[in-house]
């Protein structure tokens, strides 16, 4: 049997009836146990006119020791345990006096400790008639001699009283309380598995045809998250424990270097933390304290890491290091254990799920990254070349290279985008410049169009709702800067409907068109850094007559900002755009008067929103947050009142920065990315809930992140060291 793990289980078990607190690491808190020497009838002391009295009295504690030799002990006298009255022989002369108890002890029942032993530090009980009014000291440190007498279990102990005036002392207990057994000290998992114990135990895995080791990484993964535990005893020496099975609710929070700290079944407790991206070990160890069975308990688990689910599988070892003093023999002895499985299920990584990774061409580096309307297929860039890539999203994730003319060879491409249906796919090159329309489906050439010189910046170029035109941001070093209007069927009229030059020459860097496709929204440079701007125009886009229809708004001096990075995003309804990159998220009426307000999405600290995300519905703005400053790194904005509603610091995400954000059209979860090999999925809805940390790198020294699209059930991750697009999607079903 062993029922020694049975109640440490409980530790992290039956704390939910006994409210019991394990000490965090390394598990050695709480007081030592005590002892009652019980003297009875041997106990009455009739103090006469010499004033003192010693009585020899044999005692066996034997079976009360601590179960490890304590190095100290102390004794104390309860005032209830000690009775003072009048002697019959004396008059009751109504004044205060002093009874003195001395003790001395010898390792030897039948040795006269009163003869030979050495005396302890007396207790001086003062009263007043006969009650008593003070103890002094409350408790005295027994000598090192008082101490080995004790411990041998038989023993002769000495009780002497003394009086100042004859009375009868009646001392019916004295309590003995053994000091704690030297804590075990162990500063890391490897220190606890170098454990005598735990190393017995693994002994007697080994010769039963059973294997347990640690991963031995120095880096282990972020495992912050809530989980749902469940683990099956497989082993134990006399297979008592076999079969035996326990759930619960598990939360690891706060991973700092080598330590989590871990929370479950109304217990706490910091952990030891060792691994690697694929693999983690957790080591603790932890005093039970426990009512009946007083335990420290040596547990450890090792286990793989599913990056997709953030689930962890693998086995545990529980191992009973230390008995603590007064405990029941059928709480088991030092060195007894049991061996299992584990599984701790994430309970928010249900919020995405990798659908597929796509591997690309290691001649590849994917830049640009675009989804279709449906989310059922995308298309990417290289950065290196005019190599285009089209890619399915579904089963079985095809890819096909886009045909882009060989009378274009470009050297590069500058913007993608897909028609509002998702039946015309516009490429946009880079030397020589031109757009080429593509038939979606087929990837045959609907349309190629080289224009006068120019650069188009824009990333993202979009559609009229009639799919014929496409609006592209360009600049030329000898031409004023635009957005020019190309057309993209196959009809007689010209390649190119219009130039419409930006005030003052300024470089357009972003430009987005209004969901009734009337009205464009356009980021101009001037003065900013390049690829950020300083100003925003918007332009009536009528098929006869396109035209900006305002001077630009200034962003610096308007808004109060600095300057504003490539995000602009759309109100449902149009009636207003938001811009991130000023020190917060800005809102801008599209009509007269062109009002701007701030929505402050930071902690004070001036963080900056660097990408916003619409929820499919329209209702909340996401936002990632570059939080090199501050706590926040998300945020969650009510779109019709433009009051910010959750704000949180995403595990994962920081100190390396949010750099990316994507919002699934389908449900109300968004993904942020940062710059590194992660992103974390989180509800833009109450309870907010957030997912472990996924890793978008299966090579882990080939982890930069690219760029996040999404679309339909889909969003898009690219990697660009590995090269690889990784899909996520929302779970679906129970």
């Amino acid at each position: 049997m062993s029922p020694t793990i049975r109640i440490f289980l409980f530790a992290l078990a039956s704390c939910v009836a006994s409210g019991c607190t394990p000490t965090q690491n390394p598990g050695n808190g709480g007081g030592g146990s005590t002892v009652t020497l019980d003297i009875s009838s041997n106990g009455v002391f009739i103090v006469g006119g010499s004033g003192n009295i010693s009585r020899r009295l044999p005692i066996d504690i034997t079976s009360q020791l601590p179960a490890i030799a304590p190095q100290n002990a102390t004794i104390s006298i309860a005032e209830a345990d000690i009775i003072i009255a009048d002697n019959p022989s004396q008059p009751d002369v109504g004044t205060s006096g002093v009874v003195v108890v001395t003790l001395r002890f010898e390792a030897d029942m039948t040795t006269n400790a009163c003869q030979s032993a050495v005396q302890e530090t007396p207790i001086t009980v003062n009263h007043l008639e006969n009650a008593v009014t003070t103890i002094s000291p409350e408790s005295i440190t027994v000598s090192t001699t008082g101490l080995e007498s004790m411990l041998a279990g038989e023993f002769s102990m000495c009780v002497s009283v003394s009086t100042t005036i004859a009375r009868t002392v009646t001392l019916n207990r004295i309590n003995v309380n053994f000091g704690e057994p030297p804590p075990i000290v162990a500063n890391s998992c490897a220190e606890i598995l170098a454990l005598p114990q735990v190393q017995d135990a693994i002994v007697q895995l080994v010769a039963a045809s059973q294997s347990f080791s640690l991963p031995s990484g120095p880096q282990p993964p972020n495992i912050e998250d809530s989980y749902a535990l469940t683990q099956e005893t497989t082993f134990d020496p006399d297979g008592s424990d076999v079969g035996r099975t326990q759930t619960g609710t598990i939360v690891f929070s706060n991973q700092q270097s080598q330590t989590i700290n871990r929370s479950g079944f109304d217990s706490n407790v910091s952990q030891f933390i060792v691994g690697d991206a694929t693999s983690v070990g957790l080591c603790v160890i932890s005093r039970t304290n426990d009512a009946i069975c007083d335990q420290t308990i040596a547990r450890l688990e090792s286990m793989s890491v599913d990056p997709d689910t953030g689930e962890l599988t693998g086995q545990f070892l529980s191992v009973a290091v230390r008995r603590h003093g007064g405990l029941s023999p059928s709480c088991g002895a030092t060195g007894d254990f049991v061996f299992g499985d584990v599984r701790f299920q994430s309970q928010s990584g249900s919020l995405v799920r990798r659908r597929a990774k796509i591997p690309v061409a290691e001649t590849i580096t994917p830049d640009l990254l675009q989804l279709a309307p449906s989310g059922d297929a995308g298309v990417f860039s290289d950065i290196g070349s005019g190599v285009v890539t089209q890619f399915e999203s579904i089963n079985p994730f095809a890819l096909t290279t886009v045909p882009i003319p060989e009378s274009l060879a470009p050297l590069g491409t500058s913007a993608l985008g897909y028609s509002p249906t998702g039946s015309v796919l516009s490429v946009i090159t880079d030397q020589p410049d031109a757009g080429v329309s593509f038939n979606a489906v087929t990837l045959d050439v609907i349309r190629q169009t080289e224009t006068t010189t120019a650069d188009y910046i824009g990333e993202i170029v979009d559609f009229d709702l009639q799919e014929t035109r496409v609006y592209v941001p360009a600049t030329s070093e000898d031409f004023a800067d635009r957005v020019t209007i190309l057309r993209t069927d196959d009809s007689v009229f010209a390649d190119e409907v219009r130039r419409m030059q930006t005030p003052d020459g300024d470089v357009p860097v972003y430009a987005r068109l209004s969901p009734d496709g009337a009205l464009m929204a356009t980021l101009l440079e001037d003065l900013s850094p390049i690829g950020q701007a300083g100003e925003l125009i918007f332009a009536n886009v009528d098929r006869t007559n396109p035209n900006f229809i305002i001077p630009p708004l200034d962003l610096i001096s308007d808004a109060g900002g600095t300057v504003l990075g490539q995000q602009l995003v759309y109100a449902p309804d149009g009636s207003r755009v938001f811009l991130a990159g000023l020190g917060a998220v800005v809102s801008v009426e599209t009509a007269e008067p062109f009002a701007i307000s701030r929505i402050d999405v930071s902690d004070g600290a001036n963080d900056n929103p660097v990408a916003l995300a619409l929820s499919g519905d329209g209702e909340v703005l996401a936002v990632a947050v570059d939080d090199a400053a501050g706590q926040v790194n998300f945020a969650i904005v009510d779109v019709a009142t433009e009051q910010v509603i959750h704000t949180t610091r995403l595990p994962g995400i920081d100190p390396r920065g949010a750099v990316d954000i994507a919002h699934f059209e389908i449900s109300r979860v968004a993904i942020v990315a940062n710059a590194v090999n992660q992103v974390i999925a989180i509800q833009t809805v109450e309870p907010f809930a957030t997912s472990q940390p996924l890793s978008v790198a299966d090579v882990p020294e080939r982890n930069t992140v690219g760029r996040l699209a999404a679309s339909g059930d889909v969003i898009a991750v690219s990697n660009v060291d590995e090269p690889a697009i990784y899909l996520f999607e929302v779970p679906v079903g129970p």
